[in-house]
């Protein structure tokens, strides 16, 4: 949670090493990497944007209002934001729909390959969790288990949310919610457990032990979640 996955900072477990590791891994990216590898000119308004983005973790990612923050057209943020994808420093979820839930359909969540870039505790937290579970995904995937993929589900209107749904080949398959200290399951959860009939996992930090609840519902440690996810 403090220091991130990249091995030097996490091994150091200083406070002052990672912060001068992550202005030089940000500058690295934001200069070196995106200069080679396109031919953007604005390299103060790339490095805008990435101080902009980790505010917007855990929400519906709105390319407009990133165009309206940085003065640019809608095309050009856009065309920014999927540079950061290509460089390996943030990547997307898309929302889960179908005919049958009245779900969002178009903007996707953002986050951060190293989460410590992100403030907010709880929001930190779920960007750790979309982490590992975009890493399981894969790692199922590889292997020949299935065609996994991780997306979250969020009712229309700003309703109901769970924040990560695992599919393979765009079937639902579980269900997770990263809480930082509520153990009581999310009616969110419970709902959506029962709509689409899988299990729903809510992962809590610092909980002591796993406990089950009706409708399909657990609640886990986080420690436990990260040691069975790898």
């Amino acid at each position: 949670m403090a220091f991130g996955g990249f091995p030097e900072p996490f091994t150091k477990a200083s406070p002052r090493f990672h912060q001068r590791w992550q202005r030089e891994y940000e500058m690295l990216l934001t200069r070196e990497d995106v200069r080679d590898f396109s031919r953007i000119s604005d390299l103060k308004g790339m490095e805008h944007l990435v101080k902009l983005l980790p505010e917007r973790v855990g929400s519906p990612l709105s390319v407009n209002a990133l165009r309206e923050d940085l003065g640019v057209h809608f095309q050009t943020a856009a065309n920014w934001v999927e540079i950061l994808k290509k460089i390996f420093l943030v990547f997307t979820i898309r929302p889960w729909h179908n005919r049958s839930l009245a779900v969002i359909r178009k903007e996707p969540k953002l986050y951060f390959y190293d989460w410590s870039f992100i403030q907010g505790r709880g929001e930190r937290f779920e960007n750790l969790m979309a982490v590992a579970l975009s890493s399981l995904a894969a790692r199922w995937t590889e292997t020949g288990l299935g065609d996994f993929e991780i997306f979250f589900i969020r009712e229309r209107g700003g309703g109901k949310e769970v924040d990560f749904l695992l599919a393979d080949r765009k079937r639902p398959v579980a269900l997770f919610e990263a809480k930082t200290g509520q153990s009581e399951i999310s009616a969110a959860g419970k709902y959506f457990a029962n709509r689409l009939k899988v299990p729903f996992y809510q992962v809590v930090l610092n909980h002591e032990s796993p406990a089950e609840y009706p409708g399909n519902c657990f609640v886990i440690p986080a420690e436990l979640f990260f040691m069975l996810t790898g």
